[in-house]
């Protein structure tokens, strides 16, 4: 690993830890280098969280993309919802990666803020539109309840947030959480699964 990916992997970890609030000086203590050698690499705080933020987006937008191809091959639209979703808590079963993401609405420089708003948004809208194909196809084949589409994909991402913050919060034992988790996927797809 380059010095320069060695500043930016310290920086994700204590932006989890302190968010935005973090400085120079935690971040250069990290890697063991002096503050005015950060300099040599980025030419400001600024650089380094807009590259942080952007690759953790990135990275973590083209994780959701591989798992909708990895899932492309199941027949039933029921376990390819439930296969997305635990893949996506397996992404954040790495505590730094679950904390680094609560910390991005917090952040309090105004042109970072509104850059990670603009890119999570980007991201999303994408994500959405494939969701959306997803959900169709399973309407269409009569295995989700004809209904409200962006209600189901609302819900369904609503059903993941709320698992992560339990996960953040609560810290369940492995087992309860799995039993938190199966508890919620199942009530969750009885609610828009199509009536026999």
């Amino acid at each position: 690993m380059s010095k320069r990916d060695e500043i930016l992997e310290a920086a994700l970890v204590k932006f989890a830890d302190k968010g935005y609030c973090v400085t120079l000086a935690d971040i250069s203590e990290e890697v063991g280098l002096k503050v005015p050698s950060l300099y040599s690499h980025f030419k400001s705080k600024e650089q380094i969280f807009y590259l942080v933020i952007e690759n953790e987006i990135n990275r973590y937008f083209q994780y959701l993309d591989h798992l909708l191809i990895e899932t492309h091959g199941l027949e039933e639209t029921k376990s390819r919802l439930e296969m997305i979703l635990y893949g996506v808590l397996k992404y954040f079963e790495n505590p730094c990666k679950l904390r680094f993401w609560k910390n991005l609405p917090l952040i309090s420089q105004e042109g970072l803020k509104h850059y990670t708003r603009q890119l999570i948004h980007y991201k999303e809208v994408n994500h959405t539109r494939r969701m959306r194909i997803l959900f169709e196809r399973g309407i269409g084949r009569k295995e989700i309840q004809a209904g409200d589409i962006n209600g189901y994909i609302g819900l369904y991402f609503a059903m993941i947030q709320g698992i992560l913050d339990t996960m953040l919060f609560l810290n369940y034992e492995e087992e309860h959480l799995k039993a938190f988790v199966d508890s919620t996927w199942k009530t969750y797809w009885s609610g828009i699964k199509a009536k026999s």
